[in-house]
């Protein structure tokens, strides 16, 4: 291949990479050519950098060098085959890693891939592997859902979609005021068998278990330390079984972070579920309607408590919503108020006996529930005691 074909191959590979510099190098690794602004001298210099290079049975190449010299720890790397004269020979690309949120992407990979199949004659080591197809099917159903389910759903099969009886969709919105870049490496090894996505402003992880089953608990509070540490936010679906629903609860998790961010639930634990939401979520859309006032839905004796802890300087209102929130916990609501239980039991008695509720009841427990989540979205109840009822448990 002549220098201007292999110049037409880098800015294909830069303009799908966003521009990031490029360098082509043969399967020595030693460089043919790179894109102007990839900023190094080619020689043994660079060479020297290379730390070591792994080539994978589906002829996937991950290249460390040494961060020392002006690089990340982790480079882009994809190789493509070119057939000709006879021979095979052998090219890979390495993009010097300013986006480093996109490396080891599969995503961008295939697309390299993709573009560089069409492109002089060119194909890639790839295309029948399942994994680069599965990305694509993967990427497409969280876009959008099928028109036809069950073709999806073969294609997943033949691509090599691994069947579980359930699924979560966990979302880590990697631009949340973050300190530091997320390491895909420590995600994905805490989430143990979890393939990872980059997804639009998201990482995303695909959960699956058997049916009744929740994520481990142990891998969400280790997943919740991590970002807590690099200050990013986490949002977890409802669990669904189908597949090609994909879309449907990518949105889920996406709105779980979206309203722990609004209202400023819970900053302490990071990984934050949508089922805990979902009647947040409601409400939002219900408070749409120009005209609808969500106050206009809270239990009327609320609305008198609220009043009277005003004029008398108590305390009932945010009482009874960490005892409702609390699922009628006296030791919860206790330890969530920093107070002794029996003061919280006499508390609740009071609120019993003064202001005439049933608190057994549970349709009257439902509709105290529902008010007491307006409130806290109109920042009328202090915020902080879901937070802390909704904390896990130690692991």
């Amino acid at each position: 291949m002549n220098t201007p074909a292999y110049f037409r191959l880098i800015r294909i590979c830069s303009s799908i990479l966003e521009h990031n510099p490029v360098v082509l190098l043969n399967d020595q690794l030693v460089p043919r050519i790179h894109s102007d602004d990839f900023g190094i001298r080619m020689d043994d210099a660079f060479m020297g950098m290379i730390k070591h290079a792994l080539l994978s049975e589906k002829k996937e190449t991950l290249i460390r060098i040494d961060g020392s010299k002006g690089f990340q720890n982790n480079i882009f790397v994809g190789i493509i085959e070119r057939e000709g004269s006879g021979k095979t020979e052998y090219l890979c690309i390495i993009e010097q890693n300013k986006f480093r949120y996109r490396q080891d992407s599969l995503h961008y990979m295939a697309s390299v891939c993709n573009a560089l199949t069409k492109h002089n004659g060119i194909i890639t080591l790839r295309p029948s592997a399942p994994s680069g197809t599965l990305d694509e099917l993967i990427l497409n159903l969280l876009d959008s859902l099928p028109a036809s389910p069950a073709s999806a759903r073969i294609q997943l099969t033949e691509a090599g979609w691994k069947e579980h009886e359930q699924y979560y969709v966990l979302a880590i919105d990697r631009q949340h005021k973050s300190r530091q870049l997320p390491d895909y490496t420590k995600i994905q090894a805490i989430l143990e068998t979890a393939n990872l996505y980059d997804y639009q402003d998201y990482i995303v992880a695909i959960l699956g278990c058997h049916y009744f089953e929740q994520p481990d608990a142990s891998c969400l509070n280790a997943l919740s330390d991590y970002l807590k540490d690099c200050n990013m936010c986490a949002g977890i679906s409802n669990g669904f079984s189908e597949i090609t629903m994909l879309s449907t609860f990518f949105g889920q998790s996406v709105k779980a972070i979206e309203i722990n961010n609004f209202y400023h639930y819970t900053m302490s634990y990071r990984v934050v579920k949508y089922t805990d939401f979902s009647i947040t979520h409601l409400l939002e859309i219900v408070s749409k309607s120009s005209k609808i006032r969500l106050i206009d839905f809270c239990h009327p004796t609320l609305l008198y408590i609220l009043q009277y802890d005003r004029t008398n300087n108590t305390d009932y209102l945010n009482t009874l919503s960490a005892y409702i929130l609390a699922n009628g916990s006296i030791r919860l609501a206790a330890q969530v108020l920093y107070i002794h239980t029996n003061t919280m039991y006499n508390r609740i008695s009071k609120i019993r006996d003064d202001f005439k509720l049933d608190l057994d009841d549970i349709t009257l427990t439902a509709q105290l529930y529902i008010s007491f989540q307006i409130l806290g979205m109109l920042q009328i109840t202090d915020v902080n005691v879901w937070a802390r009822i909704h904390r896990p448990a130690p692991s």
